[in-house]
């Protein structure tokens, strides 16, 4: 499955190249492994409990953005990517201390993907037509099918780390995680940080979260995708939009952001273990 570019203005390229920011000293992973998934398209399937990232059935375009500062999802945010990169699927775990900080993990990302990948890569700053994922009621509250999760994800992180599985929550979804195939989300415990990148595909444009809901939350939702066409007939579904302020009161709202697309100019295929 090929996902688009967005139509974008570069306003000026960024001298900062992104390897650089790879030094010899960056932290590393507690453990990383990647494979060639094999079998069919899936999913992908992603769980993010706290010291841990696992995805299955997944290309490498949608994990770029555990690294750098672009969206999450199909090379929205990322231009001169191989052919591969998006079409190719792939296995990933990645585990380090549950209390890391989040910039420091992110270095981790960075240091990993040139060390497997030999990415090298620079930003370069664009206006882009972006929607803000906020609450659509007046008073903040978000709707009934979104609810606070009761997970512990500090359990479900021992219990995979002791090699357990934790059962799936009762809507089906991983907990601590989410499952997604295009036209449906199972969310069991995620931020809604998590959400955001999510809806990048199906709204057509970059999203932020501007709901102001901390925590955790589980829910359901259907959607039809219309990223190629706002036009076009809906399919089983109602659209991204209708569906997110009928089902968890949320809704897009568009604005122009300045966001950074990440440009590459050198990738491999990642050496497996």
């Amino acid at each position: 499955m090929r996902y688009r570019h967005s139509v974008i203005h570069v306003v000026v390229l960024a001298a900062l190249a992104v390897g650089a920011m790879v030094h010899a000293q960056a932290p590393a992973f507690d453990a990383v492994s990647i494979k060639r998934h094999v079998g069919g398209r899936g999913g992908p399937f992603v769980a993010a409990p706290p010291g841990q990232y696992r995805t299955t059935s997944t290309p490498i375009a949608f994990v770029l953005s555990w690294g750098w500062d672009i969206p999450m999802g199909p090379v929205y945010g990322i231009k001169g990517l191989p052919n591969w990169a998006d079409e190719e699927l792939f296995d990933i775990d990645a585990k380090w201390p549950a209390n890391t900080p989040r910039e420091q993990v992110k270095e981790m990302w960075r240091a990993m993907f040139a060390e497997r990948l030999k990415l090298q890569a620079h930003y370069e700053p664009i206006d882009d037509p972006s929607f803000a994922l906020t609450v659509a009621r007046a008073d903040g509250r978000p709707g009934k099918g979104l609810t606070r999760s009761t997970v512990d994800c500090d359990a479900v992180d021992a219990a995979a780390k002791a090699g357990r599985k934790t059962p799936d929550r009762p809507n089906g979804a991983p907990p601590c995680g989410i499952w997604t195939d295009g036209e449906t989300i199972l969310a069991g415990g995620i931020r809604m940080a998590d959400l955001a990148p999510q809806l990048i595909g199906a709204s057509g444009r970059q999203v932020v979260d501007r709901t102001g809901l901390d925590g955790r939350w589980e829910f359901v939702l259907h959607y039809s995708r219309q990223e190629r066409d706002p036009n076009a007939p809906l399919g089983l579904y109602p659209s991204i939009f209708s569906a997110l302020q009928n089902d968890l009161g949320l809704k897009l709202v568009p604005f122009v952001g300045t966001n950074k697309l990440l440009v590459i100019d050198h990738i491999e295929r990642p050496t497996e273990n």
